[in-house]
């Protein structure tokens, strides 16, 4: 990669850009935008067409361009040249996600997650590498933690257990309030667990000295949050007969709480990608949860908790705190560039099989 790249905007993989005579459209699976020409610039699209042609990524406009949609994961941070590794880990990187399973949890009964997960990891971790390398065996938190954004999106928004969920709860919204609360119960009760067990998933990580203040600042904001998710369960468990919170954890809630721990043990960029994986992915699919509950009389009261949670979790920036521990950290070598990589895909799989579980259980 040419020097003058460093620390300028890349487009993101999976992502497609078109050009017309007075606009650019810009497509992936996540989000499509269109940028048009202004009085100002009216030759804005053929002069960003050109450039991209000659991979002219330094260009201003191009730069300006990518800034504009950088928030929408469209774009990716070209690594920088002034890094350097400060440690290199030396574990040998499970290669696939039931390997990966048994490295971060003891789990007494695999056989389950034999089941359910695919026999080999699938994400184009070449794309990453390649984009992210500053020199031999040290590359770029940033990128990495922007590329790895790009392919959990991706993944999320391809899935057809993330679709089925969406097209389940709107169906049951019309047709049987019953079945609407078995789901939205099962959902949040994961969430619940999620929240209780949070602070001793994070609290590893405070290990890390160039993080530790960032950590403490983001387990201090998160505390509370499990009364809130319960005050959400204790409404709908007065409108519905449902059965104990604790009875209805999913194995895949409680693994991915263990990859949040083993992240916050080993790698300051593993912890970063699953704290995003947990708080800075698109927050369409909880928009639409609450909206499906508050549209109901008898789940309105219930989507009171939840719509605060989700609240404090944007005015406090969540979304961001990723990219804030990622802007902390040195250079990495491979080994951990393909943990934090791999953790986030499976992160990613169980994500959508809990989703499925949900779709499938009314």
């Amino acid at each position: 990669m040419n020097s003058s790249y460093e620390g300028f905007l890349k487009l993101s993989p999976n992502v497609q850009i078109d050009f017309f005579e007075n606009e650019i459209s810009i497509t992936s699976p996540w989000v499509s935008l269109k940028l048009e020409s202004t009085n100002e610039n009216p030759d804005m699209p053929k002069e960003i067409m050109n450039l991209i042609k000659k991979n002219s990524w330094n260009s201003s406009i191009i730069q300006e361009t990518l800034k504009l949609i950088k928030g929408e994961s469209l774009s990716f941070s070209a690594p920088r040249k002034s890094l350097q590794i400060e440690y290199e880990m030396d574990i040998k990187i499970p290669s696939n996600p039931l390997d990966m399973i048994k490295f971060c949890c003891d789990i007494d009964d695999i056989s389950y997650f034999e089941k359910i997960l695919p026999e080999k990891f699938s994400w184009n971790e070449k794309i990453i590498k390649d984009e992210a390398k500053i020199s031999s065996n040290c590359y770029d938190p940033i990128t990495i933690l922007e590329l790895v954004r790009t392919f959990q999106l991706d993944h999320q928004c391809n899935s057809i257990a993330n679709e089925n969920f969406i097209n389940k709860l709107k169906l049951l919204q019309g047709e049987d309030e019953n079945k609407l609360a078995i789901c939205i119960f099962l959902t949040i009760s994961q969430t619940l667990y999620v929240t209780r067990n949070c602070e001793k998933s994070l609290t590893p990580a405070l290990i890390h000295k160039k993080i530790k203040n960032i950590v403490e600042d983001f387990i201090s904001s998160e505390r509370g949050h499990d009364a809130l998710i319960q005050a959400s369960i204790t409404s709908l468990k007065k409108e519905f007969e449902l059965p104990c919170p604790d009875n209805v954890i999913f194995p895949e809630t409680k693994v991915a709480m263990e990859l949040l721990k083993l992240s916050a043990m080993k790698s300051p960029l593993a912890f970063a990608i699953q704290v995003n994986s947990f708080e800075g992915l698109t927050k369409e699919s909880s928009d639409i949860f609450i909206d499906i509950m508050k549209s109901s009389k008898r789940l309105e009261k219930s989507s009171s908790g939840i719509e605060k949670h989700e609240l404090i979790n944007k005015n406090e920036d969540h979304g961001n705190i990723g990219n804030i521990i990622a802007s902390k950290i040195c250079g990495i070598n491979e080994q951990e560039m393909l943990l934090a990589i791999r953790l986030a895909e499976l992160n990613s799989i169980i994500g959508m099989s809990v989703l499925e579980r949900i779709s499938n259980s009314v």
